[in-house]
């Protein structure tokens, strides 16, 4: 009876730490949108984001977000994209600042940043965002261009 037992537990600790590895993105059905996005994606490769900044580049509700600091936004950013600094000690205040009805793609550098903002964006109530997942340096590597 006791093999039984802990058979049962190993099997329970090997699902578990199974579940743990699976990817949880939040998709929320398999649908495309018309810019070729899973509807409920937020966490976008470049070449998918590169497609939705395309779809909404007359889309006033549409904003783009450089959360980089001043110095690495004039270096080079995406076009259009308003600079709000991570670092910044108002950054929550700038994000508090921001129209809840729009549309936002948030990207940094790397995506450590944008990773780390995502609960802020969720207490803030941006229920509607995005988020370039590998950073900036994946938009370079796909040789996106930036406004300098």
């Amino acid at each position: 009876m006791k093999k039984k037992s802990v058979y049962g537990i190993v099997i329970l600790v090997t699902l578990l730490s199974l579940a743990a590895c699976v990817d949880n993105k939040p998709v929320y059905n398999n649908q495309k949108s018309s810019t070729g996005i899973q509807e409920g994606k937020i966490n976008l490769t470049a070449k998918e984001a590169n497609s939705l900044i395309q779809a909404n580049l007359l889309n006033p509700e549409f904003i783009i977000v450089d959360i980089r600091t001043p110095k690495e936004y004039v270096d080079g950013h995406i076009a259009k994209a308003i600079n709000i600094d991570f670092y910044d000690k108002d950054f929550i205040r700038n994000l508090q600042n921001l129209d809840k009805e729009k549309t936002y793609f948030f990207y940094c550098r790397s995506g450590n940043r944008t990773g780390q903002a995502t609960s802020i964006f969720k207490t803030l109530n941006l229920n509607r965002y995005y988020i370039l997942t590998s950073g900036i340096n994946d938009w370079y590597s796909n040789n996106f261009t930036v406004v300098r």
